[in-house]
């Protein structure tokens, strides 16, 4: 009876919560789906959380439900920054305030051991919270004259070429090195995947970080090749075709690379010994 009367509890908090921040769902998954978007996968994000807390349920039923009067102080503060937020149209800070609520519900109603156990689900859906476009702007300006140089430095042993800023001068034309491919969408993601994979394999808190740090050297390797193959293949057929399907091509790979590196990575990191 204590159970069902939990589970109507929450289905009713949930549906309350999803209502009340309807303007931050709906925020949200407009950065999603927008053209250039770099949050395509925030829309998984959730359906992730979900699962992992799902293949807990065993484990939490075992666990004392004790609420805990923190967890209101943290719901009320929340709040009250959702509704700041709201009313001076911070996105960000509302989509923060969203995970702080379902935080202090959780502490409130489940106490510190459900919320301990649950806690990285939870705190894992900070990567569906995209961050401001001026942020967004800024890190991916710098990653990509970052990216450019060193792109172009290494392909000019090959071809002749001439750099200047983002723009990319070869006999045949110019190639501009835009925002999309500065590298911040593929380190934003491969940020959530290595923190997840540094989960699921119970590395020790050091591995965690270390593993979790290892994704912004794999995003930026993984994006300079992607960039150098699109100068050769920009020097050998031309604009038309790179800026074609080929772009859209080079994205897809570009992932698989990076997603391949930080599972080797993955594997090099199981095989180091614990101390």
């Amino acid at each position: 009876m204590r159970n069902l009367e939990i589970k109507i509890k929450i289905g009713l908090i949930s549906i309350f919560t999803c209502c009340a921040f309807i303007p931050v769902w709906k925020w949200m998954y407009a950065r999603f789906f927008a053209e250039g978007s770099f949050y395509e996968h925030g829309c998984l994000i959730p359906f992730i959380s979900g699962y992992l807390i799902f293949n807990m349920r065993k484990e939490l039923k075992k666990l004392e439900i004790k609420p805990e009067k923190i967890g209101m102080v943290l719901l009320l503060v929340s709040l009250l920054t959702y509704i700041f937020a709201l009313y001076f149209e911070i996105h960000f800070i509302s989509g923060i305030a969203l995970i702080g609520v379902i935080c202090g519900l959780v502490l409130y109603n489940c106490g510190k051991s459900v919320f301990h156990k649950i806690g990285f689900a939870l705190l894992f859906l900070i990567f569906m919270v995209p961050l401001p476009n001026a942020v967004i702007l800024g890190i991916s300006f710098y990653m990509k004259l970052f990216v450019a140089n060193i792109a172009a430095y290494f392909s000019h042993f090959f071809i002749p070429l001439k750099q200047s800023g983002s723009m990319v001068y070869l006999p045949n034309g110019v190639l501009t090195i835009g925002a999309p491919c500065s590298g911040l969408k593929s380190l934003i993601t491969l940020s959530a995947l290595s923190l997840l994979f540094a989960y699921l394999t119970g590395f020790r808190l050091k591995k965690k970080v270390l593993f979790f740090l290892c994704a912004l050297p794999i995003a930026l390797c993984s994006n300079i090749l992607r960039i150098i193959l699109l100068i050769f293949v920009f020097y050998v057929y031309g604009s038309k075709f790179t800026m074609g399907w080929f772009h859209d091509f080079s994205g897809i790979l570009l992932f698989i690379i990076a997603f391949l590196s930080l599972t080797g990575l993955k594997n090099i990191f199981l095989l180091w010994p614990e101390k």
